[in-house]
């Protein structure tokens, strides 16, 4: 693959959509990728079938706020109706991601404890659901930035955590219940770009390297 294919948007029979993008993964096997959405295959059997055929790895969106809205009325449908539809056709998928700074808002209307518990139980609630369909997980997103991007936007959960007990115990934990979720599981966590003028979010990079030592 070649460097300008990542993140290109991609059109495919006069659709297009932000969230389908091609990346590439480095490594001796590459893996060409996207966003994925079921919705947009509605009516376009076209469409499906060149997915198919120009890719093999699709991310599914997990994110809390969209995806359990009210608390206790997880979206597992629409999901899981894509992830079998990957399945079919021999495309691997990754649910992104577990933890980050969009989250519902009844999770910061609850007391602090009962919003850090509901957090760890959506990690582990997802992982096991769709064990056998999805089993790549990005278990945080950005956690380098995870302060301030839950300060903008107001996510008082992830913001307790990140500034209480700072971005890599939050990363530890985190993977402590997916590995108990999930331990075959192959996990992910996404590592932003960096930061202004300190990629490491302030907490240095060899406490941020031994973090990652402790997640493998």
């Amino acid at each position: 693959l070649i460097p300008w294919l990542w993140r290109r948007r991609v059109r495919i029979d006069g659709i297009s959509d932000p969230a389908l993008c091609l990346a590439a993964r480095e490594g001796a096997c590459a893996v060409l990728g996207a966003g994925f959405k079921l919705g947009i295959l509605a009516g376009h059997d076209e469409f499906g079938r060149l997915f198919a055929d120009l890719l093999n790895y699709a991310t599914l969106a997990f994110y809390w706020a969209s995806y359990e809205p009210a608390e206790g009325q997880p979206r597992f449908g629409p999901l899981r109706t894509a992830a079998l539809w990957c399945q079919e056709r021999g495309i691997r998928t990754k649910g992104h991601p577990l933890f980050w700074t969009l989250e519902p808002r009844w999770v910061g209307q609850k007391p602090p404890n009962q919003a850090e518990a509901a957090q760890w139980a959506r990690i582990e609630r997802e992982i096991r659901t769709f064990a056998g369909l999805i089993d790549t997980w990005d278990v945080l997103n950005e956690p380098v930035v995870g302060a301030r991007q839950a300060a903008e936007r107001r996510a008082a959960n992830a913001l307790r955590l990140y500034e209480q007990h700072g971005a890599v115990w939050t990363v530890l934990r985190a993977f402590e219940h997916a590995r108990k979720a999930g331990p075959a599981a192959t996990r992910w966590r996404i590592k932003t770009a960096p930061a202004e003028r300190d990629p490491y979010g302030g907490f240095g990079r060899w406490r941020w390297q031994a973090c990652l030592e402790r997640c493998r």
